[in-house]
C-alpha cells in the first residue's frame, strides 16, 4: 500500500542512487529497510581510493551501518567495528539517523599474497570482535560486542543482533562490479521481526531474504527499488512508510584538525617545531581528506594555547 504522499517521495528519489525506504510487513510483525547505495559506495571507493575487494568489504559495512542507523531514533549515531586477526585487520564505519556514513579500513590495501577467487570473505577477517555502538544525545553511549562468527559482515551483524539484542534479524547485502572493477550497484535490505512474528511469518521472510534476486544486478539496471520492493514483498502486505535520502559524508574540517593540535602539550608541539617537516601534513581515517599545516600555522596555535592556559591561570588566582 502506497499513500498520495510517498506516491511524491517516489518520484523525488526515483533517480537518486542514495535512498533508504522504511516499511513494514505483515500488519507490522516485521520492520524493513532498504536501501539503494550505489553512490555511496562509489564515494567510498573514490575517497579511499579502493581496490575492489576493499570496496566490496568497506561498502557492505557502509550499506549496513545506513541501515541499523535507520532502526534508531533522532539525532543517534552507530558505529560497528570489526576488529580482527586476518589481513583486514578490521574496519570502522558510522551512520546517523540523518543518513550521513563514513568510515574506512584498518589495512588498505589489504595485503592479500594473491588475488582472491571469490568474494568469500572468511579468511580476510579471521578471528576476532565484532563491537557496535550506540551513540545519543543525552544519553552514554552503548555498546554491545560478539565473536565474529562467520567473517562475512551480513552474517556477523546478524548474529549480533540475536545474541545482544535477541532481535531475530536478517540482511542482504550486494555490490554489483563491471569488467573494470567499477560499481554499478550496491544496495541492502534489513528486515527484523517483531514480537508478533509467529515462527511460519519468520521462516517465510527468511527464504525470502535468502532468496531474493541480486539487488545490485538490479540497481545497475533499474533506480525503481519501490518495484523491487512490491514485486519480492507482494504476499507479505508490504507497507511502505517513509524514504529519505542517504550519502557518505564525512563532517571533518581543517578548523577541527587545528582544534587537535591545539590539545597537545607544549612539549608535543615543539618537537613538531624542531623536526621542521613542513607543511604538517594530518589526514582523516574517515574521508582520506589531507589537511596542511605550515609553521607559521603552528606557531600560531602553540601562541594561542599558552594565551589561553596564561588567562585561565590568571582567572583561577
Amino acid at each position: 500500500m502506497i499513500n498520495n504522499n510517498l506516491i511524491k517521495l517516489w518520484k523525488k528519489y526515483l533517480k537518486s542512487k542514495n535512498t533508504i525506504y522504511n516499511f513494514i510487513l505483515n500488519n507490522g510483525n516485521f520492520k524493513g529497510y532498504f536501501i539503494d547505495g550505489t553512490d555511496i559506495v562509489n564515494s567510498y571507493k573514490d575517497s579511499h581510493d579502493l581496490g575492489i575487494m576493499e570496496t566490496y568489504i568497506l561498502g557492505h559495512a557502509a550499506l549496513a551501518a545506513e541501515l541499523m542507523a535507520s532502526t534508531l531514533k533522532n539525532n543517534e549515531k552507530i558505529k560497528i567495528k570489526f576488529e580482527c586477526s586476518g589481513p583486514v585487520k578490521g574496519l570502522s564505519v558510522e551512520a546517523d539517523t540523518k543518513g550521513e556514513t563514513r568510515g574506512y579500513l584498518f589495512a588498505n590495501p589489504i595485503p592479500l599474497e594473491e588475488e582472491p577467487e571469490s568474494f568469500d570473505t572468511s579468511m580476510i577477517f579471521q578471528a576476532g570482535f565484532l563491537t557496535v555502538t550506540r551513540y545519543s544525545p543525552d544519553k552514554k553511549p552503548f555498546s554491545g560486542q560478539v565473536m565474529i562468527e562467520h567473517g562475512n559482515i551480513a552474517n556477523d551483524l546478524a548474529n549480533y543482533y540475536l545474541i545482544s539484542e535477541q532481535i531475530q534479524t536478517a540482511f542482504n547485502l550486494s555490490i554489483k562490479f563491471d569488467k573494470s572493477g567499477n560499481v554499478t550497484g550496491a544496495g541492502g535490505i534489513l528486515l527484523q521481526a517483531m514480537p508478533g512474528a509467529d515462527d511460519e511469518e519468520i521462516e517465510t521472510a527468511e527464504n525470502i531474504i535468502n532468496n531474493i534476486p541480486s539487488i545490485g544486478n538490479y540497481l545497475t539496471e533499474s533506480s525503481d527499488s519501490i518495484s523491487f520492493l512490491m514485486e519480492h514483498f507482494r504476499d507479505s502486505d508490504i507497507q511502505i512508510l517513509e524514504t529519505k535520502p542517504a550519502a557518505f559524508k564525512c563532517r571533518c574540517s581543517k578548523k577541527r584538525f587545528g582544534g587537535f593540535l591545539a590539545s597537545l602539550s607544549n612539549q608535543e608541539i615543539d618537537e613538531i617545531i624542531e623536526e621542521d617537516t613542513f607543511p604538517l601534513k594530518l589526514k582523516c581515517y574517515n574521508c582520506s581528506t589531507d589537511y596542511d599545516f605550515s609553521k607559521e600555522e603552528i606557531l600560531k596555535i602553540q601562541k594561542t594555547q599558552n594565551k589561553l592556559k596564561t588567562n585561565s591561570v590568571l582567572i583561577f588566582r
